[in-house]
């Protein structure tokens, strides 16, 4: 963590990075003097990819209020809602090795009414899924009374895969809480629509 101006983006230097921190994180709990002010941050982390087929997201659950992410020195992602989650896919921004990231957040005034937090104020994960897979954050399940004792269950979701659209087969169940058993299974056709 480094605070400091976000001049055009100009990123610090490795060796500039001061203080190691633990996420989440939120600079003005450790310095209340930043409360009454605008001010920007820097966090920085090294990361080993072993091999450069792994499809990677990083999963932010809140940064605040603006930021931009870097991966090996490139934007890989602006995001400018401190109040929502968003995802950063890492294909053709990491390479094999070591990997850094750079988050470059901004706290402005005036913002909100309430205190929203300075920093990377959640949790972040690192979600790594097969060539083949459903978008994370992308599936959605749904379900409609539609008798006394029938219910339909849409699953809606957007598939990605690396060789490019194909159709595919996603096996199902369905277990009851109630019981602790399996009260339906199946399998359905899905085509891949992004690549």
């Amino acid at each position: 963590m480094r605070n400091g101006p976000l001049e055009e983006l100009n990123l610090p230097e490795k060796g500039e990075f001061t203080q190691k921190i633990t996420l989440p994180h939120d600079w003005i709990v450790a310095d209340t003097d930043l409360y009454e002010k605008s001010s920007h941050g820097y966090y920085y982390r090294e990361f080993d990819v072993n091999c450069i087929e792994q499809i990677l997201y990083l999963y932010f659950e809140g940064v605040t209020q603006d930021c931009h992410i870097f991966i090996n020195g490139r934007c890989a992602c602006t995001w400018q809602n401190g109040y929502t989650s968003f995802i950063v896919p890492l294909s053709g921004f990491i390479k094999k090795g070591v990997n850094e990231i750079v988050v470059a957040c901004n706290y402005c005034l005036p913002n909100s009414r309430w205190y929203t937090g300075a920093g990377i104020y959640r949790n972040v994960w690192l979600i790594q899924k097969e060539a083949t897979h459903f978008l994370p954050q992308e599936c959605y399940v749904n379900n409609v009374k539609e008798a006394e004792e029938f219910w339909k269950t849409t699953v809606s979701g957007r598939i990605q895969s690396k060789e490019g659209p194909k159709r595919i087969g996603i096996g199902w169940k369905l277990t009851s809480t109630d019981i602790q058993e399996m009260v339906a299974e199946g399998t359905v056709d899905w085509k891949s629509v992004i690549s």
